[in-house]
């Protein structure tokens, strides 16, 4: 991944067609990604460097190497005027961290309000989530980015209990978002694991009714369905319809794993969620409080980025 100042990109490259120093009065930047090259990138950040000269030095923390030129390039006085410098702001790229990043979005606006929450599912460069024009005039500009998990579920359990802390099962990991919050039923949590000698899962559905059954086959593949009914009602002492999760897994080698699970809960404007999922996640479309009177709660999954 570079930065480069002027339009277009090398070979390989995609191009992100917004002008990092929109609106400043500096040099035209802008910014090109290659998420599929040899050299993977894991992590991003923002170094800040005051200076009033046009492109100061700067060092990326331990870890990191330069992706590129000043984001504020072309700029020696602040918006506050020339007896303060400018922050210059520098991005540095790291191969270290647990997956690979698989989208970059940088949002322009005149209003700081329309884009300093991020997207779902993505994360900011900075803790602060620092507007990239910061300290000179111009549209306010934040960037995002996504990261893919690389180690792929293996297995899902869900615990209910009458409190609201329960320990997952031994090897597993708990996604602490209660799949009964707000409905006054059990305490619901779906927990994954990612390891052991079982293929991994390569699909998930939510199915309703107190009799339903997963997906079937064929007779003639009946034996090799792949498909198993972890037979807990999500809604239990709630009231609500009778939901269960169908799970899937192939030790065909064509079969995309799964590497993350995300559940999210709002209080309204469900069908907004839906159409909304994190960048690269698929929905399973069903309200996890179905029938009930709890928060509006929906279930994503990841596959392996190819």
């Amino acid at each position: 991944m570079i930065v480069k100042t002027g339009t277009g990109c090398d070979t390989g490259y995609d191009y992100i067609p917004i002008d990092l120093n929109e609106g400043s009065g500096g040099e035209y930047v802008s910014l090109c990604v290659q998420y599929n090259g040899s050299s993977v990138i894991r992590g991003l950040t923002l170094v800040k460097k005051e200076s009033t000269s046009k492109n100061p030095d700067y060092e990326c923390p331990s870890g990191y190497s330069k992706a590129g030129v000043d984001l504020n390039a072309g700029i020696t006085k602040s918006k506050w005027g020339i007896d303060r410098p400018v922050t210059h702001l520098y991005l540095c790229k790291t191969k270290k961290g647990a997956g690979k990043i698989t989208n970059i979005v940088v949002f322009s606006s005149s209003n700081s309000k329309d884009i300093i929450k991020k997207p779902l599912g993505y994360q900011t460069i900075d803790a602060e989530n620092t507007d990239l024009n910061e300290s000179v005039s111009g549209s306010f500009i934040h960037m995002y980015y996504t990261v893919q998990p690389e180690a792929p579920i293996t297995d899902l359990d869900v615990t209910i209990s009458d409190t609201a802390i329960v320990n997952p099962p031994s090897g597993y990991t708990q996604i602490t978002v209660d799949l009964n919050q707000g409905s006054g039923g059990k305490y619901i949590y779906l927990n994954y694991k990612k390891g052991g000698t079982q293929p991994p899962l390569t699909n998930l559905k939510i199915i309703e009714g107190k009799d339903a059954a997963c997906p079937t086959p064929a007779a003639k593949d009946a034996k090799s369905s792949g498909w198993y009914k972890i037979d807990k009602d999500l809604n239990k002492g709630s009231g609500g319809a009778y939901l269960y999760l169908c799970t899937h897994r192939s030790s065909e080698k064509d079969e995309t794993p799964i590497v993350d699970i995300r559940i999210y809960s709002v209080a309204s404007d469900y069908k907004n969620l839906l159409k909304t999922p994190p960048y690269g996640y698929v929905s399973t479309g069903v309200d996890l409080n179905k029938g009930a009177k709890g928060r509006y709660i929906n279930l994503y999954f990841l596959k392996q980025y190819k």
